[in-house]
Formats: C-alpha cells, sequence, structure tokens
C-alpha cells in the first residue's frame, strides 16, 4: 500500500499554493523563457494531433458528458458571471482595433436593392456583408502575415466540422 495523505490535506495544499502564486504567475508572464508567439505557432501540428487524439478516443464528449451540463452551469454562474465584465472591460481596446477594418469595409459597401418582405432576392443584401466580412478577412490575415489557408488547411476534420 502507498501512503499518501488524506484528500483534504492534499486540497488544502493546492488551494494554498494556488493562491499565493499570483506573484509567481504574473513574473512567469512577464519573463517567459520563450516568446509565446513563436513556442505556440510552432507548435500548432502537435495541438492539432492532440484533438484529433482526442476526438478519435472520445475523450472531449466523454469529459463533458461526464461534467454534464449541471456542472457547466454552476462553474459558469459561480466563476464566469464574476469574471465577464473584467475581461470584456480588459479587451475593449483589442475590439475596437480588431473591428474597425471590418465596420469601415462595411460602410463603405453597397448593397443590392431591397425587395418586398420575404422575397427571397433580400438575401443577395446578406451575401453581400458576407463577402464583405470574408475579403476584409482576408486582408487582414495578409496584413498579419497569417499562414491559415483554408485550402491548405489539413484535410482531417475536428469533431465533424
Amino acid at each position: 500500500m502507498i501512503k499518501i495523505k488524506p484528500i483534504d490535506q492534499i486540497v488544502s495544499r493546492w488551494v494554498e499554493g494556488v493562491r499565493g502564486a499570483s506573484a509567481a504567475y504574473q513574473f512567469g508572464v512577464q519573463n517567459p523563457e520563450r516568446d509565446w508567439a513563436d513556442a505556440t505557432a510552432a507548435a500548432s501540428s502537435q495541438w492539432f494531433q492532440g484533438v484529433q487524439n482526442a476526438h478519435t478516443a472520445g475523450r472531449f464528449e466523454g469529459r463533458v458528458r461526464a461534467a454534464g451540463t449541471a456542472r457547466w452551469k454552476n462553474r459558469t454562474l459561480t466563476k464566469g458571471v464574476q469574471m465577464w465584465p473584467v475581461a470584456v472591460a480588459a479587451a475593449e481596446g483589442d475590439y475596437r482595433v480588431g473591428f474597425q477594418p471590418f465596420r469601415d469595409a462595411i460602410a463603405a459597401g453597397t448593397l443590392p436593392p431591397r425587395y418586398t418582405k420575404r422575397d427571397p432576392r433580400n438575401m443577395q443584401r446578406v451575401d453581400a456583408v458576407v463577402q464583405i466580412m470574408i475579403q476584409t478577412a482576408d486582408i487582414q490575415d495578409r496584413r498579419s502575415g497569417s499562414q491559415y489557408n483554408p485550402a491548405t488547411a489539413p484535410a482531417q476534420q475536428i469533431g465533424g466540422w
């Protein structure tokens, strides 16, 4: 038999350790051993393979079902609701910078004529905005140096998508 501390003691030490780790966490973010973007981009194949492996083995679905809706709802309401306004406030500048090109492209676009209510030709107006959004996203990808290209993306599907 392996000697191990009682679960209450293990959990208590973990909670205390996490509470006191904020400064270490901040220091680690401010002083990374490797550049985050370089390391993360270099790991994209491993990420994709890990997602595929988890999907094939049914781990994602299994963990979701094991947690259940009640746990998701409880955690979202007890943690997520409190963090939401702080996260949104912190992201305001990024949202403004990220969406501005799309907003400007929509404003500069033109729509086909509007027809009577429920006329299927009105969908051409939706399509016009969708095309503006797609073209703007492609331009933004080229500006940022993004290498993503749906034509060259891995042929395997993730989660049936």
